[in-house]
């Protein structure tokens, strides 16, 4: 599944700052509203192989380059920043620096991390094998962000069958040898699921969180389905150093959103192979989602998408005060049946995005950010 789809079911809000006590404040009057701008699209249909695309997993920009991971052709392409391609890393296999079914990526001071269907691979930044850092079969990473140099965060679960059977969901920081540090989130899911618990199962399980870093020790992490817009910061060891927060307008999910929403839910799950699990009947929620991404970009400001509003649009918080400095907007209509999905990084103040047509071909979108005078 991807990190973000920006649909007709997902559309795509009082602060506290990120150091100081919890509160709540109000919108500042006349907040400054940055365009997105589209400066430049990589992909086709049927052509060039280095510009057809399988299945975009995870995208990441930097002042240079483009990685794109794609997990249908299990490697990762590189285009400059005008969309010129520029070679491949890895190939689809079983050995050293070869994938299986890659779907997350990260680069780090120590290389590249690729996380893969049998664990999180660490490659040198020409691709050539490194080592892993975890080993595990089938029950991968739902999400991987650096922390810093050293660690990393997870969405992730485990497993136990002896006794009570139960799923354990949590979010987890890892060091580079694979060692857990702390968990900033946990919960117990008995197993087989209850009728009546089977959508929070689900929520908790696999849809139910977003996580940003700033790659230099800050975690930030807004628990999905709760109603709330709500972003936690986090040391790398767990402390919680603040929270941000607002209020926002509910926005009710059309008839039409749901029954997109649950149809394709219920599609992945199957095809994920979780009824041996859980059951896989889902309900989605009547509203929208007051929060439907996070990310620090190069700027070193946090981006929030919101989920209430008929287009792409952020809220962009100054960090580490938590003041809400601007609201960026994108000016592009997503029909029914396309996806946008929504990559940042903190490796540049560029943006990129996927946008999937009704045919389910991927092309990539370059974003630039119209940057106040002061910025």
């Amino acid at each position: 599944m991807k990190s973000l789809r920006f649909a007709a079911f997902a559309a795509i809000p009082l602060l506290s700052g990120c150091g100081g006590q919890p509160g709540q404040q109000g919108e500042p009057p006349g907040l400054q509203v940055l365009a997105l701008e589209i400066t430049g699209e990589i992909g086709v249909e049927l052509g060039d192989s280095n510009y057809v695309f399988g299945h975009v997993a995870d995208l990441v920009r930097t002042d240079s380059l483009l990685y794109v991971l794609d997990m249908a052709r299990a490697h990762i392409s590189l285009y400059d920043n005008n969309g010129r391609f520029a070679g491949t890393i890895g190939r689809r296999g079983s050995g050293p620096g070869e994938f299986a079914s890659p779907r997350n990526l990260l680069l780090s001071p120590r290389g590249i991390l690729v996380q893969d269907i049998n664990g999180l691979k660490l490659l040198e930044v020409d691709g050539s094998w490194k080592r892993f850092i975890l080993e595990h079969q089938g029950n991968w990473p739902g999400q991987n962000k650096l922390v810093d140099d050293s660690t990393f965060c997870v969405v992730w679960h485990d497993f136990q069958t002896s006794g009570v059977p139960f799923i354990r969901p949590f979010v987890g920081v890892f060091d580079f040898q694979g060692d857990p540090v702390c968990e900033l989130w946990a919960d117990s899911i008995r197993i087989p699921v209850p009728p009546e618990n089977n959508n929070y199962a689900l929520n908790a399980w696999r849809f139910g969180h977003y996580l940003a870093s700033d790659g230099q020790g800050g975690i930030f992490h807004h628990r999905r389905h709760s109603g709330e817009y709500l972003i936690r910061r986090f040391d790398r060891n767990g402390g919680l150093l603040g929270e941000i927060s607002r209020q926002y307008t509910a926005v009710v999910k059309t008839p039409e959103e749901i029954l997109l929403e649950k149809e394709y839910i219920e599609d992945m799950l199957r095809g994920s192979g979780t009824t041996n699990v859980m059951q896989w009947v889902y309900e989605p929620d009547p509203f929208r989602e007051p929060i439907s991404g996070l990310w620090v970009s190069g700027d070193g400001n946090l981006w929030v998408l919101l989920g209430t509003e008929p287009r792409p649009t952020f809220d962009v918080w100054s960090l580490p005060d938590g003041v809400l400095k601007y609201r960026a907007e994108l000016s592009l209509d997503i029909p029914p049946g396309e996806f946008l999905t929504f990559f940042i990084s903190p490796h540049s103040r560029r943006f990129a995005a996927v946008h999937e047509d009704a045919g389910m071909v991927q092309r990539i979108l370059l974003i630039e950010v119209e940057r106040p005078q002061e910025d």
